[in-house]
This record gives structure tokens, sequence and C-alpha cells, in this order.
């Protein structure tokens, strides 16, 4: 065997190796959208699957926080790891947890000093806003957990570590449907259904911080930063374009719920909800293969080895094609049951 089928079979196993424990990662974060949308359908009906929708993008704003200081940090110590600077490694690990915390809160703070005009914005007026504002108040004050589940997320595969987060990402979407039943019976309603995100989402940071930072075959740490103001530029820099693809999904999330609102009114929302909540659950699929390889990217750019940057690249479009094939073919055949597992019906079913 030659020296690049070597290393294109070396690429070919990392990639399959970081590629599995990716997705399920995502799809514990994403299938929390997913059936948290179809158990609302299901609880409380069309109402309240329509405030939860309007109220989503609140979500991605902290989510676009977490995939622009995570994602930004975690590219940024990967390429230090790649030039064995293991004191910038840890800076930008430090520097990360930081901004994924005071980042959330500050927006939270501002969030809920301007709450009612926030939702109005959204579309959440009258009596949507009425079933909106529960769910909406938990989902502002508790984003701090949303944004920081990016961080474990993230440098736990920087670390060598990411079969660690599947496990604890599958937990907390086992975790959060629990939660939902649990405060079903308590009367909580769709607060309830907010109060299950935050919740398991809150457990899942803790759990992913503490296996980072104290599990075993850590080899990352918290270090002094000795270049804040160059060191966030860089993070930002690097995590700009996943930030700028959640910024999108909202705006684009907003838009069209305003156009289906005033065209369709509360029973188009609700429908609209089914088809936002199956897209963020194809997320994991269409994404997974490219959050697996930014780590390992990152490795490949600090050690100069553009070679592997290459076949990692190929191989990554190739399995990312052949997962979005499979999932369009199956979302088309099912697209009928899965309207019907939402609680939808009769003639919402043809709008």
């Amino acid at each position: 065997m030659t020296e690049l089928e070597n290393n294109n079979y070396f690429v070919k196993h990392t990639l399959s190796k970081y590629l599995v424990p990716t997705i399920i990662s995502l799809l514990g974060s994403t299938m929390i959208t997913f059936v948290n949308s179809l158990l609302t359908g299901n609880l409380y009906g069309k109402e309240a699957l329509a405030a939860m929708n309007l109220v989503n993008p609140v979500t991605f704003i902290f989510a676009m926080f977490g995939c622009l200081i995570s994602i930004g940090g975690a590219t940024g110590a990967s390429i230090a790891m790649g030039k064995e600077e293991d004191a910038q490694v840890n800076a930008y690990a430090t520097l990360s947890l930081f901004l994924s915390i005071a980042v959330p809160l500050m927006f939270s703070a501002v969030g809920v000093l301007f709450f009612e005009p926030l939702m109005g914005f959204l579309g959440a007026k009258g009596a949507l806003f009425e079933a909106a504002a529960g769910y909406g108040r938990v989902m502002l004050i508790g984003g701090l957990f949303t944004t920081l589940m990016y961080y474990p997320f993230n440098f736990l595969r920087v670390d060598g570590r990411g079969q660690y987060s599947m496990m604890i990402f599958g937990v907390m979407g086992a975790a959060d449907i629990l939660l939902v039943l649990l405060f079903d019976r308590l009367g909580l309603g769709l607060t309830g259904v907010g109060l299950a995100v935050v919740l398991s989402a809150a457990v899942a940071d803790l759990a992913g911080i503490g296996v980072l930072f104290f599990g075993k075959g850590r080899q990352l740490g918290l270090g002094r930063v000795a270049h804040p103001v160059h060191d966030t530029l860089q993070l930002v820099r690097a995590g700009a374009a996943a930030a700028l693809n959640n910024l999108c999904n909202m705006l684009r999330t907003i838009f069209l719920n305003s156009l289906v609102l005033a065209a369709l009114g509360e029973d188009g929302v609700s429908m609209f909800a089914v088809a936002c909540a199956v897209l963020n659950f194809a997320t994991a699929f269409v994404a997974g293969a490219g959050q697996a390889v930014s780590p390992l990217i990152g490795v490949f750019f600090g050690e100069r080895d553009y070679t592997s940057i290459r076949m990692l690249m190929k191989s990554a479009v190739r399995l990312s094609l052949l997962l979005m094939g499979g999932l369009f073919v199956l979302t088309l055949v099912g697209s009928i049951p899965l309207a019907h597992l939402f609680g939808m019906q009769g003639t919402e079913m043809t709008r």
C-alpha cells in the first residue's frame, strides 16, 4: 500500500470514527425540537403548536451565539493543537467558556426588559401572545443553557472524546421527553415544555463540562488568556459561518411565520411548525459530516497537511450526499403519516 493510500485509509477511518458520534449528538438536540413539537400538537392542540413555532426563533439566537463562540473557539483550539501550542489550546477553551456564559446572559437580560415588543416582533400577539408568553419567558431566561450546550459538544471532539458527547446529548433527549410528560401531569402546559428543554439542556451542559475537564483521558484544561482581544476576533472569524447559518434560519423562520400567519392564520402556522420540526431533525444529518470534520481540518491545517484536508473534504461531501438523499426519500414517502403524528387531521392536511 502506497503512502497516499495509507493516508486515504487513515482519513476515512478517522472521519467514520467522528461522524457517528457527531450525528447522534446532533440528533439528541434536534430530536428535542421534533418530539416537543409532536407532543405539544397532541397534548395542547394547534394554538400551542403555533405559539411554540413563533417563539422558536429565540432559540436560534442562542444557538447562533453557541456556534459563533464554541465552533470558533474549537476551531482555533484544533489549529493550535496541530501546532503543538498547548497553552493556546487551553486559552481558547477558557475564553470560549467565559463567552458562552456572558453573552447569552446579557441578551437574556435585554430580552426580559423588552419581552412584549420582542414577542410582538415574532408575531405572538393577542391570543397567541397569551399562549406563548410562559414558554417564551422560560426559553429566554434559560437561553444560557442552549448556548452553553455547544461548548462540550465541540470541545469534546477537539479532545478526541466525541463518543461522550453522543451519550450526554442522547440522555438529554430522553430526559426532555420524560420532563415534558411529568410537567404535563402537573398541569404546566406549554410552559412545562420550555422548562423541560431548559432543565435537560442544563443537565447535559454540566455533565459535558464535567467530562471535558475531569473525565478519563482528558487533555484540555483552563488557562490564562494572554491575548483576549486578538483571540476573540480569531474566534469570531472562525465561527462566523456557522453563526450566520443560524441567523439566516432565524430570519427565515420569522419571515415565513409572518407570511403564513397573515395568509392562513393559526392553522397555517401550526402546519408550518410541523415542517420546521422535520427540517430541524434533518439538520442533524445535513450538518453531521460538516461538524465532524471541523476539528480534524483544524488539526491538519495546523500541521499544514493540505493533502489530508482535501481527502477529508471529498469523503465528507460523499457521505453528506448519501445521508441527505436517503433522508429526502424517507421524508417524501412518510410526509402524511408524519403530519398525523403531530395531530394534524382533516382539512389541515390540504393547506
